[in-house]
C-alpha cells in the first residue's frame, strides 16, 4: 500500500473534481481512497510509502490512442520529402527489419512515452501493420512489458495488394515471404493469443488492419469519383477482420479517410464500424459520413495536423480523442503538446478560439481515450476501484507559477518533459524523471546502433539530409 499527495489532484472523474491539498491511497495496484489530505493520514496512519507531496499535481495517467510501433528508430527519417514519407518507411518495414529492430525500437519508445506521463499507449506494427509472422509483435510487446508501460499493439491485415510481400531474416541473408489475407488474420489471432491481456491486463491487442476499405488509397481522402463500388476484396477484408474480432473478443482500430466511410457503409455487415471501433484520421470525412460514425457509435481518434471538423463531431454524440500519432515523421510521444496541436488547428479551421476549452482538451487525452478504446471502467481518471496509473507533475517551476487555474495552467503551459513521477498499476515507472525498471543510457546506446545499422543496410542514409539553412520553403539542387 501507498499514498501519493498531491498539491492539487485534478481526477476527471465523474464530477471532474479538482481536489486541492489531497492524497489517494493505492493498494494492489488499485486506486482504494481519494480526498483530503488530513482525511486520508488520519484513516491510513500506519502506511509507510508515500509519493509525491505539495509542489506536484496529480493527474491520470495519460492515454495515446494511436502511435506507431517501429516510427521511434526512424523518427525524422525523410521528413525533408514528406511527399514521399510513406514511400521511404514501408518498404523498410516490411523488407529489412529485424526482431532486434522491433525490440530495440520498442524499449526506446516505451521510455519516450513513460517520460511524457503516458501510461496507456496505442502502438501500430508500423505503418501497415506488419502481420506477415508473429515475431515482430512479439518483440515489441516484450520491449514495452520491461519498461513497464500499459501497451496496445495494433495488429492485422496490410491492405492491397494481396498476397503481400515481405522480407524476412534468413541466416546472413534475407528470403521472400507472401502472405494472404487469411494468413495474416492467422498471424493476428496467433499474437492474441499469446499476449492479449498479459500482464495483469497491461498488454492488450486490437485487430488493426490498415484502413477500413483496403482499395481505397489507404493514407488520404478520396474523391467521388475514387469511392464509388465497394469491391469482394473489400468485403472479404472486412468480413475477417469482424469475425476475427468477434472470435477473439478483442477491439478494432484502424484509419478511414473521405470515402472510406461511404463506401463501407454499402455493406453494413461487412463494414468495419461500431462501439467496438475507434478510427484515426478523418482527413475529408463529410457531413454526411460523420453522421454515419455517429449513427454507428463509432469512436474516433485525432491527431495534430488533420484539419478534421471534430466539433461536429462531437456534437453528434461521437467520442473524440486526441492522440499524438508519434513519431510519424517528426510528431513526439507528447499528449500535452498533441492535444494544443489539435485545438489550435481547430480554432483555425472554424476561426473560433472558443473551440476545446481546457477541459475538454484534458478529457481527450485521459477519459474520452480511455472510451474511445473501451477502457473507461477501468483507467483514464482517478478514482476508487479503477486502476492506479498516476501522473506527477512538479508545478514549482517558473512556466507553472503561479499556480491557480490547475487544468489552464497544464494544458496551457505544460509539456511532457515536465513530467516528474509516473505510476502504473500503483509500480513507481518514473521517478525524479528516471525510469525504475531499465537503464536509459543503455537503452539510449542500444537504439542508436540498431538505427544506424537498420538504415545502412536498407540504403536509407541519403534521407539524413541537410535542415535547409536560409530556405523560406524548401528547394533541392
Amino acid at each position: 500500500m501507498k499514498i501519493v499527495y498531491g498539491r492539487t489532484i485534478v481526477t476527471v472523474d465523474a464530477k471532474r473534481r479538482v481536489l486541492d491539498d489531497a492524497a489517494s491511497v493505492i493498494a494492489d495496484g488499485r486506486i482504494l481512497a481519494v480526498g483530503d489530505r488530513r482525511q486520508i493520514d488520519a484513516d491510513y496512519p500506519d502506511v509507510l510509502e508515500r509519493v509525491g507531496g505539495s509542489s506536484f499535481v496529480v493527474l491520470p495517467g495519460l492515454i495515446d490512442a494511436h502511435g506507431h510501433a517501429g516510427h521511434s528508430l526512424i523518427k525524422t527519417l525523410g521528413v525533408n520529402r514528406p511527399d514521399i514519407w510513406m514511400d521511404v518507411v514501408t518498404p523498410f518495414y516490411f523488407t529489412r527489419t529485424t526482431q532486434e529492430y522491433w525490440y530495440a525500437d520498442a524499449l526506446l519508445g516505451a521510455l519516450d512515452r513513460l517520460g511524457s506521463g503516458v501510461t496507456t499507449s496505442m502502438s501500430v506494427m508500423g505503418s501497415r501493420p506488419r502481420a506477415d509472422v508473429p515475431d515482430w509483435a512479439l518483440a515489441h510487446a516484450r520491449g514495452y512489458a520491461e519498461v513497464g508501460v500499459a501497451d496496445v499493439i495494433g495488429l492485422g491485415p496490410s491492405g492491397t495488394p494481396l498476397p503481400y510481400r515481405t522480407e524476412i531474416p534468413d541466416g546472413e541473408g534475407w528470403r521472400s515471404k507472401t502472405s494472404s489475407l487469411e494468413e495474416m488474420i492467422g498471424v493476428t489471432e496467433h499474437v492474441i493469443d499469446a499476449v492479449n491481456r498479459s500482464r495483469e491486463g497491461l498488454t492488450h491487442v486490437f485487430v488493426t488492419p490498415f484502413t477500413i476499405v483496403p482499395s481505397l488509397y489507404p493514407s488520404g481522402p478520396s474523391t467521388p469519383h475514387q469511392a464509388v463500388r465497394l469491391t469482394a476484396q473489400d468485403r472479404e477484408h472486412g468480413a475477417a477482420v469482424l469475425a476475427l474480432a468477434a472470435r477473439t473478443g478483442t477491439r478494432i482500430h484502424s484509419d478511414a479517410f473521405a470515402g472510406h466511410v461511404r463506401l463501407a457503409m454499402q455493406d453494413p455487415e461487412t463494414a468495419i464500424l461500431g462501439p467496438n471501433v475507434h478510427l484515426q484520421h478523418g482527413i475529408g470525412l463529410d457531413a454526411q459520413e460523420i453522421t454515419m460514425l455517429a449513427e454507428t457509435g463509432t469512436h474516433f481518434s485525432h491527431a495534430p495536423g488533420g484539419l478534421v471538423d471534430i466539433a461536429s463531431m462531437m456534437a453528434q454524440g461521437i467520442v473524440v480523442a486526441a492522440t499524438t500519432d508519434g513519431c510519424s515523421p517528426q510528431r513526439p510521444y507528447d499528449l500535452l503538446l498533441a492535444a494544443r496541436s489539435v485545438r489550435d488547428a481547430q480554432a483555425v479551421r472554424h476561426a473560433d478560439p472558443y473551440l476545446l476549452p481546457p477541459g475538454k482538451l484534458l478529457e481527450m487525452i485521459t477519459i474520452d481515450a480511455a472510451t474511445v478504446m473501451g477502457m473507461e471502467a477501468e483507467i483514464g481518471s482517478i478514482e476508487v476501484g479503477k486502476r492506479a496509473d498516476l501522473v506527477l507533475i512538479d508545478v514549482e517551476v517558473p512556466h507553472l507559477t503561479p499556480w491557480w487555474m490547475p487544468v489552464h495552467r497544464l494544458i496551457g503551459q505544460a509539456t511532457g518533459r515536465d513530467v516528474h513521477t509516473v505510476l502504473v498499476a500503483g509500480e513507481v515507472l518514473l521517478e525524479a524523471g528516471k525510469p525504475t525498471r531499465v537503464d536509459a543510457g543503455e537503452v539510449v546506446a542500444h537504439a542508436q546502433a540498431v538505427a544506424i545499422e537498420h538504415v545502412e543496410r536498407a540504403g536509407l542514409m541519403t534521407h539524413l539530409g541537410e535542415p535547409g539553412w536560409g530556405q523560406v520553403r524548401r528547394v533541392f539542387a
